[in-house]
């Protein structure tokens, strides 16, 4: 126990940094670290999730939308880092493979031939497959866009991996979205992902839209996607006023239980899905949408009856933060607690698997 008379010979400052100090002994805490695809350097036991980064915003820019999302996950994972990780779960500061994917590796556009997402989109495909090659059995995918293009990046790199080891998977994604992002412009950018996903993996891919907005999508958008069921807003809102939030999920995904005990399934969350009062900071500002409480109470539900092996968080735009950065620390503590989910049920598999022994 610290003597209280040392604080009294201590000015203010020295005070300041011996409380922190103490208050971050013996803490641990995330730890990030670039992905080495060598053989030696992949341990497929201790992998247990895999971080992606994707700095780029100019599927936002080709959507019409605000600059700024390609420092979103940067913003994110320096917040992630700083979280206390407590026991039972972690009983060591776990490290986070991490790659970033950014345009910056994509030559620059000239006059004569502008820059093509498509380009970058295949090019960071191609990077993760490499850094993907030496591991048979993939982590969960911890995404961070940029835009919610890098959506198509991320699941096509997942699905083309996973269809090499068995011809026959399937994915449900779930996609929490006032936009359906399934446009049919001709060229690619943050709102045509999931039309180009639907439209390359028919047969491996099943779509479940949760939370669209009708007024910020064309009746073009709801046309030819034959594998998409949509729950809009005001059909969510009815059921979680009409039965509560913890029958509102059941009810909504009643048809949906067995698939998602099969099939595996990615989560994907556009920041602008969260109310406005509590999110500000995002590429195009929807006027409703739903509360993080209960978008955590979503996660939680499809920890529980599906096989999540993957979320993904994209469209946060720190440019348009508070002094606060209220925005960022929801979606880092998002991100924490799908961690921490995955960390409980590993505990408990392993206590099972002693406990048998």
């Amino acid at each position: 126990m610290s003597n209280p008379t040392h604080f009294v010979s201590q000015n203010p400052l020295e005070q300041i940094a011996d409380r922190l100090k103490n208050r971050s002994a013996g803490l641990h805490r995330i730890k990030l670290s670039d992905f080495d695809p060598s053989p030696k350097s992949v341990d497929l036991k201790e992998l247990d999730f895999f971080l992606l980064s994707h700095e780029c915003d100019l599927g936002v820019r080709l959507n019409g939308g605000r600059r700024g999302a390609i420092h979103g996950p940067q913003v994110i994972r320096e917040l992630l880092i700083r979280f206390p990780l407590h026991a039972p779960h972690f009983t060591t500061s776990p490290i986070l493979p991490h790659i970033i994917l950014s345009d910056g590796e994509t030559p620059k556009a000239s006059p004569n031939q502008p820059l093509s997402l498509e380009t970058i989109q295949a090019e960071h495909i191609d990077k993760l497959l490499y850094n993907w090659k030496n591991i048979k059995q993939l982590p969960k995918i911890l995404s961070l866009g940029g835009g919610h293009d890098h959506l198509f990046v991320a699941i096509k790199a997942l699905l083309l991996k996973k269809i090499s080891v068995k011809p026959d998977y399937r994915l449900t994604l779930i996609n929490l979205d006032p936009h359906l992002d399934t446009r049919t412009d001709h060229w690619a950018h943050s709102g045509t992902p999931i039309r180009q996903l639907a439209k390359e993996f028919p047969k491996h891919l099943r779509i479940i839209q949760i939370g669209t907005n009708e007024h910020c999508n064309p009746p073009e958008n709801f046309r030819d996607m034959p594998s998409m069921k949509v729950i809009n807003i005001k059909m969510f809102d009815h059921f979680l006023q009409e039965f509560g939030l913890n029958q509102c999920l059941e009810r909504i995904l009643k048809d949906e239980i067995n698939p998602l005990k099969i099939d595996e399934t990615f989560l994907s969350i556009d920041a602008d899905i969260i109310s406005s009062s509590q999110m500000q900071a995002v590429s195009a500002v929807a006027f409703s949408g739903i509360d993080i409480k209960v978008i955590n109470y979503f996660l939680n539900f499809l920890h529980k009856y599906s096989r999540l092996t993957g979320l993904g968080i994209y469209e946060y735009n720190p440019l348009y933060e508070d002094l606060s950065i209220k925005g960022g620390r929801i979606l880092s503590a998002l991100l924490l607690d799908f961690i921490n989910l995955n960390q409980e049920t590993k505990k408990h598999a392993s206590e099972i698997t002693d406990h048998q022994k």
